[in-house]
């Protein structure tokens, strides 16, 4: 995971790119936990919060394409 500075410094690709491989992991993530493979539970919640995070960034720069960093 990349840190919310990092993010918001990135592109839109490699935000679009970040919030598929977020996506994927935490797919992956569902399914060892529901197969007994994986007991950590709490990793489920940070990558959803993750994501919610790549997204936000994604709609403010929606909003605000001219924003000087």
């Amino acid at each position: 995971m990349v840190e919310k500075d990092e993010l918001q410094k990135m592109g839109l690709k490699g935000l679009l790119k970040e919030l598929s491989e977020s996506r994927t992991e935490l797919s992956k993530a569902r399914f060892e936990i529901k197969t007994g493979q994986e007991k950590a539970t709490h990793k489920i919640k940070k990558m959803k919060n993750y994501i919610a995070q790549i997204l936000t960034i994604i709609n403010e720069n929606k909003f605000e394409p001219e924003k000087k960093i």
